[in-house]
């Protein structure tokens, strides 16, 4: 809502000859209220603007330089004739835009066609009503030759960012990394340490000096910084319960000197849809998500409540990845079938095959022991796959290193022969 001393005009018959209901100014509003003003994310364009050219381009330019929409009070000053509406739905506007702009094509090339029939231009009018169709339906934008490499230079010049701060892993030597435009899942049962994993990866990703923006849609952002302080002073000798909150805050703020920054969104800043995640988007920037279960679709539908709702969300992200060129990790919940499975795949991610067929990584992990657990790369879309692998999983100490399998069998030996002596 605006503030209550903006002089706003809804619906109202301010600016006489203009329709007051215009599609343009519903979608405008909607964007306004999101706080961020990205046509592009909803499919619409400068071409699908008339009547409020100088509206639109002012909220982009103000999008362009400060990153966010710019407020409802300072828009209805600067064009007072501009009608904004309260509580639109972004998606249901920009539906309602794009049939307006079809709609306004057609009655132009039919009024021009009636016009040569009454001068008996039969020839004419068939032409003027094949030119509005071919206007009203949506053109191929410029292809590309197969000789042409300025795109394919262009990409090797993006840089990959890291995903694990220890040498020799094997996630980082399969992977290279994660690139520009690409959506990763992590995938796991409850409690074997999705969040601990994505915090990792957060943290080898910062220290290289990329920035981060990590979306926690179940845990509030004091819970998250806490698991984050154990990895990112994971080098702290005692570890970080053994110093004071004036000792931890000057370590972290020495470390963020030294790193790309990392900005934490609870369930307290509101939910997290595809649009939030875009309005992240910025150079350098990687989105990580915790998790895609709890995350809803730009109209509102949550993940649990349906598979088409959770297979929209990830075609959402995967659009924001493509459009923006930014990285996005999410986490995600194997079904109980994966469960069971001895070798969990793309099909045992749970609500939706939309999410193995979106992905372009997905990392499954499940328990050997206490302390062992076994990754795989199930999806690998530009590199080798099906590979598996162990790793320590111990957060109060804060090691998740990859091990050998001679190791691996061994610490769950030693795991297995703790949990009898208790049992004993």
């Amino acid at each position: 809502m605006p503030p209550a001393h903006a002089q706003v005009t809804y619906l109202s018959a301010f600016a006489p000859g203009r329709d007051v209901r215009s599609a343009e100014a519903l979608f405008i509003s909607a964007l306004i209220a999101t706080g961020d003003y990205r046509p592009g994310t909803y499919g619409i364009s400068d071409l699908h603007f008339s009547g409020y050219k100088d509206v639109h381009a002012f909220c982009k330019d103000h999008q362009a330089k400060a990153g966010r929409a710019p407020s409802v009070e300072l828009v209805v000053r600067k064009y007072p004739a501009f009608e904004y509406v309260a509580h639109i739905d972004p998606v249901w506007a920009a539906a309602d835009m794009k049939d307006a702009w079809v709609s306004r094509q057609l009655r132009k090339g039919m009024t021009k066609a009636t016009t040569m029939l009454a001068e008996e231009d039969i020839h004419g009018a068939i032409a003027a009503l094949r030119a509005t169709l071919t206007d009203a339906t949506p053109a191929l934008t410029k292809g590309t030759g197969v000789a042409d490499f300025a795109d394919i230079e262009a990409a090797a010049d993006l840089p990959k960012a890291v995903v694990d701060y220890y040498a020799n892993s094997a996630l980082q030597a399969y992977t290279g990394g994660i690139g520009p435009g690409e959506l990763w899942y992590v995938a796991a049962r409850l409690g074997i340490g999705k969040t601990f994993q994505l915090l990792k990866m957060t943290t080898a990703i910062a220290e290289a000096g990329w920035n981060v923006v990590f979306f926690s849609t179940e845990m509030p952002a004091r819970s998250v910084k806490e698991r984050f302080h154990r990895i990112a002073l994971r080098d702290t000798p005692g570890g970080v319960d053994s110093l004071s909150i004036k000792d931890r805050r000057e370590r972290m703020e020495a470390w963020q000197d030294t790193a790309g920054t990392v900005t934490v969104y609870d369930p307290s800043s509101g939910p997290c849809d595809a649009v939030r995640v875009a309005a992240a988007a910025q150079e350098d920037t990687v989105a990580i998500i915790d998790y895609i279960g709890l995350m809803r679709t730009t109209a509102g539908d949550r993940s649990i409540s349906d598979w088409r709702a959770a297979a929209t969300i990830s075609n959402e992200l995967k659009e924001v990845t493509l459009e923006y060129s930014m990285p996005v990790i999410a986490a995600a919940q194997i079904n109980r079938e994966g469960q069971k499975s001895s070798k969990m795949g793309a099909e045992h991610l749970s609500q939706a095959d939309a999410l193995g067929q979106d992905a372009d990584v997905i990392i499954t992990m499940r328990d050997y022991s206490t302390r062992v657990r076994v990754n795989a790369l199930v999806k690998n879309r530009h590199g080798v796959q099906g590979v598996r692998w162990y790793s320590r999983f111990d957060p109060a100490a804060s090691r998740f290193e990859d091990l050998t399998p001679d190791e691996a069998h061994s610490l769950a030996s030693q795991d297995e022969e703790a949990a009898s002596a208790q049992m004993d």
